[in-house]
């Protein structure tokens, strides 16, 4: 499959190779006036100008149209009878079979790098037509006339096919340098991104990269890029969100750049503690920080896992999903108070089924999404400073020990009401 750039790159070699063989062939018609009559078929090589300035004409036309590969078939087809019938129509050697190694040699610039075989073929068509074509006319030559005219076919023909061949294997190594590349910088990217862990264990693997030329390792290009974290939904999963109620208000007290980096310190410690409980920051935005717990853990919706092992991993993860948004309230209590910040922390937390993964567009970074995100965010949006407010479904997954750390509310959203379940941070904790 061929990139963008490089569709319109052959496409525009192939128009100029089209016009400038229509050219050619528009030259031969005063030739043929003057000398057509010479030849036994004369009828015959007007014939065969005609058809093939038809030809030529037609392959600009489908270049006109965006459609370079039919186009390209035709010129090397149109091409190729022409100069065969051309040469046998006009009486003697008239050397016109030399022509076909033009031919051969303009396969190098008319197929991509990625179509390796089609040009192999062509150019092999072209070369060892023309050998055989100068054998014969050479086959009634004798002595020293005939050795220098069949050794200088063979040696055209031998330094076309070389040509050929050396660019063929040039292509299949670079091919497979890029490959290979493509292959270190992906695990490299994956690397280091924390949240390509969350989908690890369901990801399938890079295959082997052969010593082959990779036709399909261009796929890639078709949708943008591909790092391996395909988007998939997930049965169960533990979102968090949580803001800084009056974050506004810091920078006129204490002055932005202070601010920013007082606030990236504060995420600093949050990394750490989610790294503890297994959960991954998404993403961040100003105040407002994004987790998920370890996906990887969860089966996807197309997996055929025990029911109930899944709810085990998932109570296990959403209990720590929790444990950890009660680590970061404590933290940032701490972390306001030695700030001197007048401000509080919101999160909320929301369990459920989500979709993650790489968007489908070039600039997109790893995600979450679903209901399950949104309510986490409702109700983040909704929480009180200094709390935690869980929805109904990450309650029920809690232990006891931490489900008494929470009592019933009722939030009064967007889509009606919620019942959820709140613990607020008060200074004898």
């Amino acid at each position: 499959m061929l990139t963008h750039k490089t569709f319109h790159s052959k496409a525009a070699i192939i128009h100029a190779t089209a016009r400038f063989f229509a050219l050619c062939l528009l030259l031969q018609t005063p030739l043929l006036m003057a000398y057509a009559h010479y030849s036994a078929h004369h009828i015959a090589l007007w014939w065969n100008l005609t058809f093939h300035i038809l030809c030529a004409f037609t392959t600009l036309y489908l270049c006109n149209k965006g459609l370079p590969t039919r186009a390209r078939t035709l010129l090397l087809t149109s091409y190729y009878s022409y100069i065969v019938l051309a040469t046998f129509l006009w009486r003697g050697d008239m050397y016109i079979q030399h022509f076909l190694l033009i031919g051969c040699l303009c396969c190098v610039g008319v197929f991509s790098q990625h179509e390796q075989r089609p040009r192999l073929y062509w150019g092999l068509l072209f070369a060892l037509t023309f050998c055989a074509i100068d054998g014969l006319f050479s086959y009634s030559l004798h002595g020293w006339q005939g050795a220098i005219r069949r050794s200088n076919s063979i040696t055209l023909t031998l330094a076309s096919v070389g040509l050929i061949l050396t660019l063929h294997a040039h292509s299949r190594r670079h091919l497979h340098h890029l490959a290979v590349n493509y292959r270190h910088t992906r695990q490299l990217l994956i690397k280091a991104t924390p949240a390509a862990k969350l989908t690890s264990a369901f990801t399938p693997p890079l295959s082997h990269v052969p010593n082959t030329p990779l036709s399909r390792f261009s796929s890639s290009a078709s949708t943008g890029f591909s790092t391996g974290l395909m988007r998939q939904s997930f049965s169960s999963a533990c979102v968090l969100f949580a803001d800084i109620k009056g974050y506004q208000t810091l920078a006129p007290l204490f002055g932005e750049q202070k601010v920013i980096e007082a606030l990236d310190a504060f995420y600093s410690q949050i990394d750490v503690l989610a790294a503890a409980h297994k959960m991954y920051p998404v993403k961040t935005n100003g105040d407002e920080y994004m987790a998920v717990s370890e996906l990887c853990m969860f089966p996807p919706l197309s997996a055929s896992n025990g029911k109930q092992k899944g709810e085990q991993k998932s109570a296990h993860h959403i209990n720590n999903g929790v444990l950890f948004a009660l680590a970061v309230t404590a933290t940032f209590k701490i972390f306001a108070l030695k700030e001197g910040w007048p401000c509080q922390i919101r999160i909320g937390v929301a369990a459920g089924p989500v979709t993650a993964g790489m968007p489908r567009r070039q600039h997109g970074i790893f995600d979450v999404w679903g209901n399950t995100v949104n309510l986490a965010s409702m109700l983040e949006q909704h929480c009180k400073g200094n709390a935690v407010t869980v929805c109904d479904s990450t309650f029920s997954h809690l232990t006891a020990e931490t489900q008494a750390k929470f009592c019933p509310i009722l939030i009064d959203s967007k889509i009606g009401e919620l019942a959820a379940f709140e613990h607020r941070l008060t200074n004898t904790h």
